[in-house]
């Protein structure tokens, strides 16, 4: 993998979830589960955008990028160069996006909890622990913004 096309992939995949964004987003956050079966991709996303509009207080306004084709291509393009660099089938992706030029992203290759679960058959997983869906709060200390979300 080139670093060139990782960064071009990132980019691309930056500019496509600002798209999605609210009017009065201040940060936007993807956890992005991603697993190769036999060249099928399994994938879980939650993503949202942590609002604070002039008058009223901070919100979650979740994002669909699920729903949105060229949101979830883009997150996969990145996902697939990433496990194809590492050797792995699977892969969580958090973004965190400042601005267009400010995005922190982080990856793990263990087993995606979420995408797990699916594959497994266990589509109550995710209420029974909810912690599956909060993945942000693991970077509270990294942004102001996060920190504010319950």
């Amino acid at each position: 993998m080139s670093i060139e096309r990782l960064d071009l992939a990132q980019a691309r995949a930056i500019d496509i979830l600002l798209t999605l964004a609210p009017r009065g987003w201040k940060r936007l956050f993807v956890d992005y589960e991603i697993q190769d079966l036999d060249n099928e991709m399994v994938c879980s996303p939650i993503a949202f955008a942590v609002v604070k509009p002039l008058l009223g207080s901070v919100s979650r306004v979740e994002l669909h990028v699920e729903s949105d084709y060229a949101a979830g291509e883009a997150l996969r393009d990145v996902g697939k160069l990433v496990m194809a660099a590492e050797n792995t089938r699977c892969l969580t992706m958090d973004i965190i996006v400042r601005s267009r030029s400010d995005a922190e992203w982080f990856f793990d290759s263990s087993p995606p909890p979420r995408v797990t679960a699916t594959i497994r058959g266990d589509l109550t997983a995710e209420f029974r622990n909810p912690e599956m869906n909060k993945r942000y709060r693991k970077y509270a200390d990294k942004d102001e913004w996060l920190a504010q979300i319950p």
